[in-house]
Formats: C-alpha cells, structure tokens, sequence
C-alpha cells in the first residue's frame, strides 16, 4: 500500500521494485515432496500472495523474493569418514559411564556447522551412516555422540543420536547441507574448507557423475587468509 501511495503522490512509477522476502522455513526433518526443501509448497505461498494483496501483480512493480535456504538446504548433504571412536571415561551421566558412553569423530564439526553446534536444538540435521565401503550401515542401534576435529568440547553435531553402530572408517552422511554451512565457514583452527562437488545422475543404477564445484583448499589458501609475512617465502607448488 506505501508503493502505490507514493506512486500516486509521485504521478509516476517512482517505485518499481518489491523486495518481498522469505518467509519459507526450510525442511529439515524429511526429505518430503514439496518441490524444494520447503516445509510448504511454493504453490501454496503463491495462493496467499494472490489472496491478501492480489493487485500486486497488476501495478506495474517487479517482485523479488528471498527464499533461501527453502530453495538450497536439501542441494547439499556432507560426508564425512569417521576418524576415531573415543570412549568418554569422564561422563557425568553414571549411566552413561557403564555402558561406555563412545564419541565417534570425523572429519568436520563446528567449522562447517556453526550453528548446530551452538543452538543443536534449533538446527539438528539428520544424520545416515554408511560403511567404509559407501553402503547403507544396518544392524543395532545405538544412542551415539557425532564430534567434529575442533578443540573445544562444543564442537558435536548430535549427542546421544540413536543410530546404527558407528566403527572407525565407516562414514557419516550429513543432510539438508545446502544452507547455512560453506557459507558460514569459520576459520577456527585455520581449517582448510573442504572440496565442493555437483553430480549428475542420481536416478536407481545409474553412475554419478561428479563435478569439482570449489577444489579443497590448501594450507597457502589458509596462509594466505591470515596474510602471513612468511607467506611469500612459501612455495605455492608445496
């Protein structure tokens, strides 16, 4: 209504775009069929737009939308090989202390994930477990801790996660990693930023082809971030 009433005023298309935002919640619990990785269909907000201001579309404006990660998040899911299984002898729980409560570590955490290891209970993901040969991980289910390889005891991405009995080598499937991951890399612990890949071909039996998206970085890439004066000393073929 502000738009048409300085149109008016102006007795010209003085605005001539609209910003109308998001608004989407992202889908992070199922995989789900609503055309994105949206808890709603698109459809479905396109019908409330039409509803409470129909004539938006008829005034001459360009609308822009910000659906972000409703569009993104179920783009991208992480892996991640399971470096160490450690067994956490110094538990608060007595529970946990008797059947040995274990920690499975892999290969990224709070670098890539910083708000699901700062507010878990809002952004969880879920999580799948293959083995070290790529194949859906079966058997007994456990309640198991997830941690990341950075220095601080925050650093997990599910604690006391009911999944199949996670080994050393087998490898932990992140999903809905498509937003608000990459793009929010921190560089504690000058963590190199991990390779980035599309593929093609996902349909049953077919192979996939992968793609290089972002190559993994280098420790120059690192060295290079923190503007080391040694930097230039460095042979960037190292």
């Amino acid at each position: 209504d502000l738009a048409l009433e300085v149109n008016r005023e102006a007795n010209r298309q003085q605005i001539q775009h609209l910003d109308i935002g998001g608004g989407v919640p992202g889908d992070y619990d199922e995989d789900g069929d609503t055309g994105g990785g949206s808890l709603y269909r698109f459809s479905e907000y396109r019908e409330a737009i039409d509803h409470h201001v129909p004539h938006i579309w008829s005034e001459g404006f360009r609308i822009y939308t910000e659906m972000g990660r409703s569009l993104t998040c179920k783009m991208g899911w992480t892996a991640a090989r399971v470096e160490a299984v450690k067994v956490n002898s110094m538990s608060s729980s007595e529970r946990l202390r008797r059947r040995g409560a274990k920690n499975r570590h892999i290969h990224v955490g709070a670098d890539l994930f910083v708000r699901t290891a700062y507010q878990p209970h809002n952004w969880p993901h879920r999580i799948s477990i293959m083995t070290k040969d790529g194949e859906p991980k079966e058997g007994k289910m456990m309640e198991q801790t997830i941690a990341g390889p950075l220095c601080f005891s925050g650093d997990l991405l599910a604690t006391d996660r009911l999944l199949p009995y996670i080994e050393e080598g087998d490898i932990v499937v992140i999903h809905d990693t498509g937003a608000y991951t990459y793009s929010m890399h921190s560089r504690y612990n000058s963590r190199l930023g991990p390779a980035v890949y599309g593929y093609d071909g996902v349909s049953k039996g077919d192979d996939c082809e992968f793609t290089v998206v972002k190559a993994a970085e280098k420790p120059q890439d690192v060295w290079r971030f923190w503007d080391s004066p040694s930097y230039a000393e460095v042979n960037e073929d190292a």
